[in-house]
């Protein structure tokens, strides 16, 4: 799965879970990462438990001039 193809879903590439770094995408049925675990040097696999009845994973802009819609 190329970079472009990445669900706008999933977690961004690079991303720390405590001692696991995100890597690519390996399924999305409910979200899978390779992974790799700095704290015992290998890899693993992450998979990502939202359950979409209880959780939702929202954006909020973090530019402080946002206004409705628009950055101004």
């Amino acid at each position: 799965m190329s970079a472009a193809s990445q669900p706008l879903n999933a977690l961004p590439q690079g991303h720390r879970l405590q001692e696991c770094e995100r890597g690519r995408v390996l399924g999305v049925g409910g979200m899978t990462y390779l992974g790799f675990d700095h704290h015992l040097d290998q890899a693993v696999a992450i998979k990502e438990y939202l359950p979409s009845d209880i959780a939702d994973r929202s954006v909020a802009p973090q530019a402080s001039n946002f206004r409705g819609g628009l950055l101004s």
